[in-house]
């Protein structure tokens, strides 16, 4: 119901932005309260996203305390992104609390989208355990040094950043391609099984199986159940299989 809710969320709220915009551009009504509208849309839009990623956790119950934290930090992010945007909170870009409460909203509303997708991801798999665990703590690590930049406590080296960014954004993609990778190979072993099951009998069993067919159709043929052109019709078919 959660994650439903979202979807539809995500597309009457883009469909509304994208006929505003439309609207906008041919009617050239650009305005206070126009712009307020758009800036609107895109922050519900940006911040459904992550919120859809921890929704799906909650639904599936996987860390559900972990989804319903994300969702909680999307919705007062979002909440407090539209309150500015409206004028609640008077803007003053001298003012860096405000922007640092709303910098620190979107960090955390996108680590735990993030991290929420990366708990999707669900496999037996040492490998992509390693990478899986690995990425997330990598990811609550960039996310601390950023929130460091953001508050401006201590010396963070940016390069020293970019690094883990790359690795986060790595293990965010090998991941599911080496879930994908084992999966594949675990279902063609698991197919190979089956087949090595499913194997065509020896030809006795099936001349065993013929004839259990044949006894059963040639006693309903003795009890007056059928007549012999369907007993016919049934030996050849049966014999022909």
């Amino acid at each position: 119901m959660c994650e439903k809710s979202i979807l539809e969320t995500l597309i009457v709220t883009f469909m509304t932005s994208a006929l505003l915009a439309i609207f906008v551009i041919l009617f050239g009504l650009w305005g206070d309260t126009t712009v307020r509208i758009l800036l609107s849309t895109i922050a519900i839009f940006g911040f459904s996203i992550p919120g859809l990623a921890c929704s799906v956790n909650y639904e599936k119950n996987i860390n559900k305390s972990v989804a319903v934290m994300g969702m909680i930090t999307c919705a007062i992010s979002c909440l407090y992104l539209l309150m500015i945007i409206w004028g609640f909170f008077e803007i003053d870009f001298s003012y860096n609390l405000m922007w640092e409460l709303l910098f620190s909203g979107v960090l955390f509303s996108s680590s735990f989208g993030h991290i929420c997708l990366l708990l999707l991801v669900n496999s037996d798999n040492d490998i992509v355990n390693y990478f899986k665990y690995g990425t997330m703590c990598l990811s609550i690590f960039m996310d601390f040094l950023l929130l460091m930049e953001i508050y401006e406590v201590g010396d963070v080296s940016w390069r020293f950043v970019l690094v883990i960014i790359i690795l986060v954004v790595l293990g965010t993609i090998v991941t599911p391609l080496l879930n994908k990778l084992y999966s594949k190979t675990d279902f063609e072993i698991v197919q190979g099984k089956t087949k090595t099951k499913n194997k065509v009998k020896p030809k006795n069993s099936l001349s065993e199986d013929k004839y259990d067919k044949l006894e059963k159709v040639k006693k309903l043929l003795d009890d007056g159940a059928i007549t012999k052109e369907e007993y016919d019709m049934e030996k050849t078919k049966i014999l022909n299989s």
